[in-house]
C-alpha cells in the first residue's frame, strides 16, 4: 500500500467512526429543522466518505489540513458547506485559510452555519481527521529518521504509522531528509504535522457561536 492509499484508507475509517458517533447522539435538544439539517448532513457525509475523493496537500512540506485544494476537492466539512448551498462561505474559508484546522477557522459564517445544521464546534473539529497518526509511538525516545516520503520522523514507528516506511537512520545533525528538505521538513512533537490543543482562534470561533446563540 503506497503513502497516498494508506492516508485515504485511514480518512474514510476516521469518517466511518465519526459518522457512527454523531448519528448515535441526543439530539433531543435540537429544533425539528435543526434534527432535519443535521440527518441530511450526516447522509452527505457518508456519501462523502464512500466517494473516497479527498483533497491532495500541494501547497506544504507534510501533512496539513487542505480545505479546497488546487483542483476543487473539498474536505469533508468543505463538501457539507458546499453540499449546503453554502459555497460561498466554503470558498471565503479556502481563499483565507485554506490550510487551517477546524477549531482554528475564525470566519464568522460557519459558527451560524453550524447552529443552523445542528452541529457543534467539537463536532466539525472532530469531523476533520486527525494529521497526527503516530500516537502509539508517543512513548518512544526520539531517533529521528527519514521517511519513504523524504521528510524527517522522530521515530522509524512515527515513519512506519504515517504510511512513510520503510525508513533509513539520519546521519546528520540537524536531520535533513530529501534534496528539498530544510527547517520545514521536520515534523513537530513527534507527528506528522503541527498539532496542539485548543488555540485562541479556536476559542473565539466558540465564544462567537455563544454569542449569536444569545442574540437569537
Amino acid at each position: 500500500m503506497t503513502p497516498r492509499e494508506a492516508d485515504q484508507a485511514r480518512i474514510v475509517q476516521h469518517l466511518t467512526e465519526v459518522e457512527q458517533e454523531l448519528r448515535a447522539k441526543d439530539v433531543s435538544h435540537l429544533s425539528e429543522a435543526q434534527r432535519a439539517e443535521r440527518e441530511a448532513m450526516l447522509d452527505r457525509l457518508h456519501e462523502y466518505r464512500v466517494a473516497a475523493r479527498f483533497p491532495r496537500n500541494s501547497y506544504v512540506q507534510g501533512r496539513t489540513p487542505v480545505f479546497i485544494d488546487a483542483e476543487g476537492t473539498a474536505c469533508a466539512m468543505g463538501d457539507l458547506l458546499i453540499h449546503s448551498g453554502a459555497e460561498d462561505v466554503a470558498e471565503t474559508i479556502a481563499n483565507q485559510e485554506n490550510l487551517a484546522r477546524v477549531v482554528d477557522i475564525e470566519s464568522v459564517d460557519l459558527g451560524p452555519w453550524l447552529d443552523a445544521h445542528g452541529m457543534t464546534v467539537a463536532e466539525a473539529q472532530r469531523v476533520q481527521p486527525s494529521y497526527t497518526c503516530d500516537w502509539d509511538c508517543m512513548s518512544m525516545d526520539p531517533d529521528p529518521v527519514c521517511g519513504s516520503d523524504g521528510m524527517v520522523y522522530d521515530t522509524a514507528c512515527a515513519a512506519e504509522m504515517c504510511g512513510a516506511g520503510p525508513s533509513t537512520p539520519c546521519n546528520s545533525e540537524p536531520c535533513t531528509c530529501g534534496a528539498d528538505a530544510g527547517p520545514g521538513g521536520s515534523t513537530d512533537g513527534g507527528g506528522c504535522s503541527a498539532t496542539g490543543g485548543g488555540s485562541p482562534a479556536g476559542l473565539a470561533l466558540a465564544l462567537l457561536l455563544f454569542v449569536w446563540r444569545r442574540r437569537r
